[in-house]
C-alpha cells in the first residue's frame, strides 16, 4: 500500500500560477449556469487553453492507455497535462486527447487511481482504477460515469471561482492548494513565473 501511494512524476501539479490563470480567464466571460456533472464549453475551452500554455507534456503510461482503449495516435509520444492537488491530498489531472477525440481526466489518492476516458461531450467512454502500478481494471459503466461525474463536478468549482482581485494577492479556492516542489525540484517559483515541470518516464511502482 506504501508503495502505491508515491507520487508519480506524470500527476504532479503546476500549482498556484495555473489555477490563477484558470481564475483571471474567467474575468471577461459572461456568466453561464453549470449543469450538474459537467463543464460549460466556456470552462472547458479555458481549461483546453491552460492545458496548452502551462501544462506539461507527460507520457501516458502504456498499462493504463490500453486500460482505457487509447490508439497510440491519441496519446503517443506524450499528452499536455494540466493538474492541481486539493487539501486532502488527492490530485486531479486533465489532457486533450492529441487527435481531439476526447479528453483525460484522472484523479489520485491513497485509496489508488482512478482514470477516465470522454468525448468530446464529456460521455464516458472507459474508466479504470489501478491497484498496482501493473494492474488497471476497467470500471463498469455505472461506477465509471458516477465517478467520472464527480471528477466533472471537482473541475467545475475550480473554473467557476471568480478572478482574484489583484495579481500578487491569489488565493486558492476552497478545497484546492498547489502541488509543493519534489525536493529535488529548484526554489518555487512565484506565481506567473511558474516553469512546467521536465517530462518523465512513468515509474514502475508508486
Amino acid at each position: 500500500m506504501n508503495a502505491m501511494c508515491k507520487a508519480r512524476p506524470w500527476v504532479r501539479a503546476l500549482g498556484a500560477a495555473v489555477l490563477a490563470t484558470l481564475w483571471l480567464a474567467s474575468a471577461g466571460a459572461a456568466a453561464q449556469v453549470v449543469k450538474p456533472e459537467t463543464l460549460t464549453d466556456e470552462q472547458l475551452g479555458r481549461l483546453r487553453k491552460v492545458a496548452i500554455d502551462k501544462g506539461t507534456s507527460v507520457p501516458l503510461p502504456r498499462l493504463l492507455a490500453a486500460a482505457l482503449h487509447l490508439a497510440p495516435a491519441q496519446v503517443a509520444p506524450a499528452v499536455r497535462q494540466v493538474s492541481f492537488q486539493g487539501d486532502d491530498g488527492t490530485k486531479h489531472g486533465f489532457a486533450h486527447l492529441n487527435d481531439e477525440s476526447g479528453y483525460f481526466f484522472f484523479r489520485r489518492s491513497p485509496a489508488g487511481l482512478w482514470a477516465f476516458r470522454a468525448d468530446n461531450d464529456l460521455k464516458l467512454v472507459a474508466s479504470a482504477r489501478n491497484f498496482s502500478a501493473e494492474q488497471f481494471i476497467a470500471l463498469p459503466a455505472k461506477e465509471g460515469q458516477e465517478e467520472l461525474a464527480a471528477e466533472l463536478i471537482t473541475w467545475s468549482k475550480v473554473l467557476s471561482q471568480p478572478a482574484a482581485p489583484a495579481p500578487g494577492a491569489l488565493q486558492p479556492p476552497p478545497g484546492t492548494a498547489p502541488v509543493p516542489p519534489l525536493p529535488s525540484s529548484p526554489a518555487q517559483p512565484v506565481p506567473g513565473a511558474i516553469t512546467p515541470a521536465p517530462s518523465r518516464p512513468y515509474p514502475s511502482s508508486h
